[in-house]
């Protein structure tokens, strides 16, 4: 149960708010706490994170669309975007494109080695990479 006049949470029974001393109605049981007063922080959380594996692509974008459909709801039942559920909408509309662009990213870097690999091309440039790196640490 929670204070008719500021949201503070209250215990069964209670007829006035320790909060801000409002005298409480009996009959009045909201069904949850009123938005403005929910904690914000997972929602921030989110995209942060979701921003932080959108270099991976796949994993950015699961955690990207879990944080879209968090704040859509959080909107929906009367939540204001400021404060930290401003920032994890800003930063969950970035990981989206940018999970897309890095699952591009890695699709094509995947096909070039697994191509490069058949042909055997890709072992004669590691020969030649570390021939170049153990020559460069002897020369010292």
């Amino acid at each position: 149960m929670f204070c008719e006049k500021c949201g503070a949470p209250l215990n069964d029974g209670e007829k006035f708010c320790p909060n801000c001393g409002a005298a409480q109605n009996a009959s009045y049981v909201p069904a949850e706490q009123p938005a403005e007063q929910q904690n914000t922080t997972p929602l921030m959380v989110l995209g942060i994170v979701a921003l932080a594996l959108a270099e991976l692509g796949l994993p950015g974008l699961i955690v990207a669309i879990i944080a879209r459909k968090k704040i859509k709801a959080y909107v929906a039942n009367g939540g204001q975007l400021t404060g930290k559920a401003k920032v994890g909408n800003i930063l969950s509309r970035i990981a989206l494109p940018v999970s897309i662009v890095m699952m591009v990213f890695w699709v094509i870097y995947g096909v070039v080695i697994a191509v490069l690999a058949a042909s055997g091309l890709l072992e004669e440039a590691m020969k030649e990479a570390m021939d170049e790196a153990i020559y460069g640490f002897l020369k010292f």
